[in-house]
């Protein structure tokens, strides 16, 4: 009996110090990994007003849908479907193996008031985000105006 004891510990132990990785090699780590086929990674780093990074704050990504001549379109966003990531500690997020598609990229609560990605800083437009088979995407760095 008590050998199993013992023996349950150290399983358990073992298992605990498996699971608990440093989330930030991990995530390098899923990003030099090649994408799934028909799909992409995209990623991104979030700063404050100031310059410090944002962290556990979501992002989400709204699939663009275009009219039939693919001259104006829009975005449809899900709570429960549309891909989220959440921030690390260095304001980093990444979302892997994402399906081809038209993206806009969407941070904090969707019902107040989302930062919404924009073309340029005096354009009222979103930049859309374009996730092409095997690409690693970078958004760069994006500065919250609040």
């Amino acid at each position: 009996m008590k050998r199993s004891w013992c023996f349950l510990m150290l399983l358990l132990c073992l298992t605990y110090g498996c699971l608990s990785t440093n989330k930030t090699s991990a995530k390098i780590t899923q990003l030099t990994e090649t994408p799934f086929q028909n799909s992409c990674h995209i990623h991104g780093t979030l700063l404050s007003p100031g310059g410090q990074p944002v962290s556990n704050e979501v992002v989400w990504l709204g699939t663009v849908v275009y009219d039939n001549n693919k001259k104006e379109g829009y975005f449809i966003i899900d709570g429960s479907r549309s891909p989220s990531a959440l921030s690390d500690e260095q304001g980093v997020f990444i979302f892997t193996d994402i399906n081809i598609n038209d993206y806009v990229v969407i941070i904090g609560n969707l019902e107040m008031n989302p930062y919404i990605l924009p073309k340029s800083s005096n354009v009222d437009e979103a930049e859309i985000i374009t996730c092409v088979d095997g690409t690693i995407v970078d958004v760069g760095v994006i500065q919250l105006d609040k």
